[in-house]
């Protein structure tokens, strides 16, 4: 049985410290834990100060280390209820617990008494789900993309394979041309694993606010609006957002 990570009480709160979504083409990377935050506005820049001092240079240790594949974190733009998204990218299932062990336990060795409860105090919510990278498309030689949107299916079961087959025989093609034009940086595709509603998901990297409406024109040009049609008949549910640059890990995105 998978051992699903458990985040408690005053740690429990500092998980959004953990950056993330630096997607490289590197294919050891599997699964991402992405964590969704609700902060006091007026408290985000004390608790950008607070991850770069404290948690920033334990997560590059591990990267460097191993023990995960990276991190990074971005602030919200447009869509959803959360302000501060953070995710770190593992290798494999067995090796996410171990490492979100190891970074708490030192982070509550490196941070002064008082700074875990007042970083605590700045959340006024929080979520986490776990999602298995599936396909990997980024453009050779791609940095930080400013721009990143999120984009989470609810697909009734019964409708997956359907879905899937879609996916293979004609909508992945519209992302593809999208790359192909420079419109997209890249995207990536994800299965649920555990934690949130959604059980699909496709990230999406964007060079500037502009492109993502030509982005968006040649996937539908090239699906075609009927396949779109079908997609949307799939659907149980679906939400999006749209995230900006924040805190980088040590490759990009």
């Amino acid at each position: 049985m998978r051992r699903l990570p458990i985040l408690a009480g005053l740690l429990a709160a500092l998980a959004l410290s953990i950056p993330a979504d630096a997607f490289s083409q590197e294919r050891e990377l599997r699964y991402l834990r992405e964590s969704f935050y609700k902060l006091n506005y007026g408290d985000m820049v004390t608790f950008d100060q607070f991850f770069q001092e404290h948690a920033a240079p334990i997560l590059r240790a591990m990267t460097e280390a191993g023990t995960i594949q990276g991190f990074s974190a971005r602030s919200h733009d447009t869509g959803g209820e959360y302000n501060y998204r953070t995710t770190l990218r593992f290798f494999d299932w067995a090796s996410i617990q171990p490492a979100i062990d190891e970074f708490f336990e030192k982070l509550t060795a490196a941070v002064p008494g008082g700074a875990l409860a007042d970083a605590q105090r700045m959340i006024d919510g929080h979520r986490d789900e776990i999602w298995e990278v599936q396909e990997i498309n980024i453009s050779e030689g791609v940095g930080p993309s400013p721009y990143l949107y999120n984009g989470s299916f609810r697909i009734n079961p019964a409708n997956m394979a359907r879905w899937n087959e879609l996916w293979e025989t004609a909508w992945r093609a519209g992302f593809d041309a999208a790359v192909d034009a420079g419109q997209l940086n890249g995207y990536v595709t994800m299965t649920h694993a555990h934690g949130g509603d959604d059980n699909w998901k496709i990230i999406m990297l964007h060079a500037d606010w502009d492109t993502m409406d030509d982005a968006f024109a040649t996937m539908v040009a090239t699906v075609g609006e009927d396949v779109l049609g079908e997609l949307f008949s799939l659907m149980d549910g679906h939400h999006d957002n749209i995230w900006t640059t924040g805190i980088f890990g040590d490759d990009g995105n």
